[in-house]
């Protein structure tokens, strides 16, 4: 998705425009961000246990999972570091 924002950027003409998507796009980067560590975070407290992430987190299990394989999140390496 944020390739696509960013094919989009290239190509405007207009400066605000450009000014405001990147603005976008930096929220949402950090937006994703924030996820990404925050379920590292619960899955290292809970030591690995998904069912418990996602209660800590107040989200459903499979959402844990989902989130896991878009951040490309590998259990094994989250429990050794």
């Amino acid at each position: 998705m944020l390739i696509e924002n960013y094919e989009k950027l290239r190509r405007s003409s207009s400066a605000f425009l450009k000014a405001k998507m990147v603005s976008a796009l930096l929220l949402c980067e950090s937006a994703e961000n924030a996820e990404k560590k925050a379920l590292i975070d619960a899955l290292r407290q809970t030591n690995g246990n998904q069912t418990q992430a996602a209660r800590l987190l107040g989200i459903n299990r499979v959402t844990v999972w989902n989130r896991m394989k878009k951040y490309g999140i590998d259990l094994k390496k989250v429990l050794t570091t």
